[in-house]
């Protein structure tokens, strides 16, 4: 099973949120942890403080309806592999041990997914720029033949980005996500779904995402 969810920031928004995060169109009874709050109050801007508190709250929503159970009831914790230390890494639900969570935020946009399987979920805006480092020599060719070359790579971080959550690998570099004529629907094991939000004047998408997700073997 999988709950999978993109949505703006503004479209989650009831009204201006407050520091215990209320005032946000998901069901009522959420609150951000103590280190939740300080690592949102880090961020600089406004906007980027929105999407983060947005994205943590979509995602026990969608774990809640993952589990059915009331939102108030789900407690996200998240731990980091790499220090050893809580409130920032990998995130989790409490308890849950076969539930698997990921989220992301750029400004504006948010994602969440929860399944009972490994998953992973990413939204960007379009890049501005293409690294290097980010991409294979096969998938540095196929940007080169693009007419659009920075959509189109946003459409292959975004996979790499989320396949990086569900485990598949450490840096999103050493994936390589292009198909046979362009974005692989399928890596591996996991089932890959891209997501696009409505576009600009110009015709390109004002933001791109990607959840993928392992099969179901409970």
């Amino acid at each position: 099973m999988i709950v999978a969810r993109f949505a703006t920031v503004d479209g989650l928004r009831e009204v201006p949120t407050s520091s215990t995060g209320e005032g946000w169109a998901v069901p009522g009874g959420i609150t951000l942890t103590g280190a939740e709050l300080a690592r949102r109050d880090r961020l600089r801007f406004a906007a980027d403080r929105d999407a983060y508190t947005a994205a943590h709250l979509l995602v026990r929503a969608c774990a809640a309806d993952l589990l059915g159970v009331p939102v108030a009831r789900v407690r996200l914790e998240q731990h980091c592999p790499r220090c050893g230390a809580a409130g920032h890494g990998r995130p989790s639900i409490a308890g849950e041990p076969g539930v698997f969570v990921s989220l992301s935020h750029t400004r504006g946009y948010v994602a969440a997914v929860a399944a009972t399987a490994p998953c992973g979920i990413d939204v960007q805006t379009v890049a501005a720029s293409i690294p290097r480092t980010a991409i294979t020599g096969r998938e540095r060719r196929w940007l080169d033949a693009q007419p659009d070359p920075l959509p189109a790579f946003t459409r292959l971080w975004v996979r790499k980005e989320a396949l990086v959550k569900a485990g598949v690998a450490d840096e999103p570099g050493a994936i390589e996500v292009l198909g046979a004529s362009g974005p692989a629907e399928r890596h591996g094991r996991f089932d890959v779904e891209e997501w696009a939000a409505p576009g600009s004047a110009k015709g390109s998408p004002a933001a791109l995402g990607c959840v993928v997700s392992a099969p179901d073997r409970s």
